[in-house]
């Protein structure tokens, strides 16, 4: 039986699958939309089921590691809201939903991104900081090659970060969060708030999707104008507070948002500079090399470096 490195990356969209080969090779890879009904109980199921749909009969899982969106410590999330868990043991769920059929390791899916960028540049020194844009917002950081979790495991969650006091409120119950700003479920709910009392609006769809909003903008409608135009000031405003903060060698975007709305890191760099401090005002603000293979590829590394896993 050959054996394999199972990355999965769990997101509010789709779960994505890798099937690697211990050497760090991408055999096969597969996804599906996750699972929402009943605040999320039925993704660990899925994600297993899938695992063992995308693995061939020859083929055995030597280990498997897991991104979720939310702080994790010692294998469980503390508030992934965008799946509808609150505190959920991940590693044992997967463990006992598999029987025990490899080792499992569970961590925040942005930080696994970071690790598998940080990865992917032989010449790349730390801190080294990713921000995920998608359904929600989520950064990880790479300090001496190693990631960063924090005392409580929430090291990196850029998205819930201030940068506004009178916001829209946020999942996490506050308000003025940079997710709700700039994340794509905050700027669906905003462009609803906008459009509720005008039935003729194009945005009126369901589900609302980035490119239409795009679209949408470029022809001027003042919602996605306006809603668009908030998100950008508010990743500048962030981005001048995480470089201040850490003086990284580089700060990275990737998740889908960042994927579809191709004008966006123009964008950012033109309000990053108005905020940012001197000494940091020329760190590169850089697309992500590794694209929506950044979580799985980043469970990947984790495992391949996971001593456990090597014995």
């Amino acid at each position: 039986m050959e054996r394999r490195l199972i990355g999965v990356d769990i997101g509010g969209s789709n779960v994505k699958i890798g099937i690697f080969t211990t050497a760090g090779e991408l055999v096969r890879q597969s996804k599906f939309k996750t699972p929402l009904e009943r605040n999320g109980e039925s993704i660990i199921p899925a994600t297993w089921e899938m695992v063992q749909a995308t693995l061939e009969a020859e083929e055995s899982p030597a280990g498997i590691a897991i991104g979720v969106p939310g702080p994790v410590k010692a294998g469980t999330v503390y508030g992934a809201v965008n799946l509808g868990w609150k505190t959920f043991a991940v590693k044992k769920a997967f463990w006992e939903v598999s029987q025990g059929a490899c080792p499992v390791i569970v961590g925040n899916d942005a930080s696994l991104a970071a690790f598998g960028e940080f990865k992917a540049r032989e010449s790349a020194q730390s801190p080294f900081i990713l921000l995920t844009l998608g359904t929600g917002i989520g950064g990880g950081i790479v300090a001496d090659g190693k990631i960063l979790e924090g005392k409580n495991g929430f090291a990196g969650e850029f998205g819930h970060m201030k940068v506004h006091p009178d916001g829209p409120l946020c999942g996490c119950g506050k308000k003025g969060c940079l997710e709700s700003f700039a994340g794509l479920k905050g700027i669906r709910e905003r462009i609803k708030e906008k459009i509720a009392r005008d039935p003729q609006n194009p945005l009126h769809k369901d589900p609302l999707k980035i490119e239409d909003i795009l679209a949408a903008e470029n022809e001027g409608i003042a919602p996605a104008v306006e809603v668009l135009e908030d998100a950008v000031e508010a990743l500048g405003r962030a981005a001048s507070i995480i470089t201040t903060a850490f003086d990284p060698e580089a700060l990275l975007f990737g998740g889908g948002l960042t994927e579809a709305w191709t004008e966006l890191l123009p964008r950012i760099r033109e309000r990053y500079f108005r905020y940012a401090f001197k000494e940091t005002i020329h760190t590169p603000l850089e697309k992500a090399r590794l694209g929506n293979e950044a979580g799985i590829r980043g469970a990947m590394e984790v495992l391949r470096h996971d001593q456990a896993l090597r014995q």
